[in-house]
């Protein structure tokens, strides 16, 4: 697969003469062993509960809380470049092989079926889960047959619905922006009549996004930001407020009745890359339901199209689940 990064390499590049400070480096070093053992010790003792057969109260939908809320609005006001640092962090803790032993209690404390993980399958080809990250990162062994021409990209809370004639304006760090940037270049080209909707994907659910429609690839466009938390309950007013902010990739693909879809596949904390198939390129021919993208560590997706997707607001969607009934 190929990679396209979130904008690491210049955060990178601007702090090699700073980490080069043998100081700087155990500075760094011991902030991350201190980090990885209180994310150890969580999972530790998920992994405990589900030996001890003691099953925790299961949240489906999140819900803010008193602690999560501040938690948010304390990551919130982390200058981006600490964002960054501490989302690649994250990924090297979760690709470590002893995180492998994350697993099990984790399915325990959040899926109501015990056999969950039976039905997927590392997505590296690997044989077996290595590490928490190829657990995130799971596909399916036997992908459902797909029966319809519209399809859902992804799984996940719909967490905002809208059409573009509603002409919703945010104001972010005192600019106005409307709801068409989101999709960068594009945004102009967005029919009034079309729909949005964004699918807020948490850290349980399935991480690949898939074409919502057969057709080309006529468009994609990598758009630098910030990496604000996405969880839709936090920003009451307008929940893809971080789609405005996040570093993001659009994808526009181009239908058999000449109607172009737009996703903007949005990254967010502790997302380190938005890995892309090696066939997705300008001029691509792809099928509904044929995986784009996979995202490691959470984000969220929006999508322009000429269909409403016909299912209620803040309801829980399933990847290839059809948007409406066939025209």
């Amino acid at each position: 697969m190929k990679t396209e990064s979130l904008n690491y390499e210049a955060v990178e590049a601007s702090s090699k003469s700073s980490v080069s400070n043998p100081v700087v480096v155990i500075i760094y070093e011991i902030a991350y062993v201190f980090y990885a053992s209180i994310i150890s010790s969580y999972f530790l003792c998920l992994l405990l509960l589900s030996v001890l057969k003691i099953k925790p109260p299961i949240n489906l939908v999140e819900s803010p809380d008193f602690i999560s809320m501040r938690l948010v609005r304390f990551w919130n006001l982390f200058p981006a470049r600490l964002k960054i640092w501490l989302s690649k962090q994250n990924k090297r803790l979760f690709e470590s092989s002893f995180t492998q032993f994350y697993i099990r209690g984790y399915i325990h404390r959040n899926y109501i079926d015990p056999n969950y993980l039976n039905q997927f399958t590392p997505s590296n080809q690997n044989s077996q889960f290595r590490s928490f990250q190829d657990f995130f990162t799971r596909d399916f062994i036997k992908r459902q047959k797909i029966t319809t021409k519209y399809a859902s990209p992804c799984e996940g809370l719909l967490c905002d619905k809208t059409t573009f004639k509603e002409n919703r304006v945010s104001n972010v760090k005192g600019e106005k922006i409307g709801m068409r940037d989101i999709f960068g270049r594009s945004a102009s080209r967005i029919p009034s009549d079309y729909h949005f909707f964004n699918i807020f994907l948490s850290n349980r659910n399935y991480h690949h996004i898939h074409a919502p429609v057969s057709g080309k690839v006529t468009g994609i466009e990598r758009m630098a930001g910030d990496l604000i938390v996405l969880r839709p309950w936090y920003y009451k007013k307008n929940p893809s407020l971080p789609a405005f902010l996040n570093e993001r990739v659009n994808v526009n693909i181009l239908d058999s009745d000449g109607r172009t879809w737009f996703l903007s596949i949005v990254g967010g904390p502790v997302v380190n890359s938005i890995l892309f198939e090696d066939f997705i390129s300008l001029g691509s021919q792809i099928e509904v339901g044929d995986k784009i993208a996979t995202f490691e560590l959470g984000s969220t997706c929006c999508v322009a199209s000429p269909l409403e997707f016909e299912v209620q607001n803040l309801t829980s969607v399933e990847v290839f689940q059809p948007l409406k009934k066939e025209l």
